[in-house]
């Protein structure tokens, strides 16, 4: 009885120059296989090739040209500029949202006639004891009040 350990490699080529490498391991005894494992990676154009075997190097150099590689990294950089200006768009977009959220909420409060310190202090009031006479927490609950019922 021998057991034997064979590694394969198969390679496919894409139209972007990208190598698709899968590393096949059988174990096999006696001519007989027991058991197989794939592994799968992709060696894009300009990636480091140095710990790749010998069959995928001489695949990567050939095909992976100077040109090939100038153009997937234009195209990379292209979707890191795209990236950038979405999130930029992204960022204005959450500016506006809360500028108009504020200016709406300023909105409520000069129509509320109080103050956002004044909403504060009377929600900081609501949720403890406080030193303040009932008179003054009174008035508080009512612009709190207020407030809210002009917000529905």
């Amino acid at each position: 009885m021998t057991l034997e350990k064979v590694i394969t490699y198969t390679h496919e080529i894409l139209e972007t120059g990208h190598v698709q490498v899968r590393r096949i391991t059988k174990i096999m005894e006696d001519g007989k296989e027991l058991s197989r494992a794939n592994h799968r990676h992709v060696v894009s154009p300009g990636d480091d090739i140095t710990n790749e075997e010998e069959s995928t190097k001489r695949l990567v150099v050939a095909m992976q040209t100077p040109a090939v590689i100038d153009t997937y990294m234009a195209y990379v950089n292209l979707l890191k500029a795209n990236d950038k200006t979405r999130q930029e768009l992204a960022t204005i977009e959450a500016d506006t949202i809360i500028t108009n959220a504020n200016t709406q909420a300023t909105a409520i409060l000069l129509e509320a006639k109080t103050t956002k310190t004044e909403v504060a202090t009377a929600l900081k009031v609501a949720s403890k004891d406080s030193v303040i006479d009932d008179a003054e927490k009174a008035v508080l609950w009512d612009k709190v009040k207020l407030f809210f019922s002009l917000k529905e």
